[in-house]
């Protein structure tokens, strides 16, 4: 069969199987749990206070590495952004601003993490013909090309 890896030619359980393979599903961690060092400790810990949330035992794709604790991160808050007036900088209904309360992830183990927020604004506007505006009237300095 040859080493594990993190890739297949087949994407779905069936077909891995159906060609001889054995399926290994990937997930994201939050982080490791080196506190619980057997699979009992792991599976008692999880959804508990010690594990900071659901934890799994685990082991690395790449031969010869320990199994381990670790935890699954909750899945993300995705939703629909509110209504919001055009160029009012987020304004909604009934004239208050639009929001998002964010809860950080909780850590239970001391090393440090790191986090990286994203944050996009859209404005539109009315400066541009919106039907015959495209990419193609984009800022392009080697060009000569000033965007509008």
């Amino acid at each position: 069969r040859g080493p594990r890896k993190h890739y297949s030619r087949w994407n779905n359980v069936g077909d891995c199987e159906m060609n001889n393979g054995a399926w290994l599903a990937v997930t994201k961690v939050k982080e490791s749990k080196a506190s619980l060092k057997t699979l009992a400790a792991c599976t008692a810990a999880s959804g508990t206070a010690n594990a900071g949330g659901h934890a799994t035992w685990w082991g690395s794709i790449i031969e010869g590495k320990e199994y381990g604790c670790f935890v699954i991160p909750d899945a993300p808050d995705c939703r629909e952004a509110p209504w919001s007036r055009v160029n009012h900088l987020g304004n909604g209904r009934d004239a208050r601003a639009n929001n998002y309360t964010w809860t950080l992830p909780h850590f239970s183990e001391p090393e440090d993490k790191k986090c990286v927020f994203r944050m996009r604004y859209n404005i539109s506007t009315d400066d541009y013909d919106p039907f015959n505006t495209n990419s193609s009237f984009n800022d392009k300095p080697q060009s000569g090309i000033r965007s509008p």
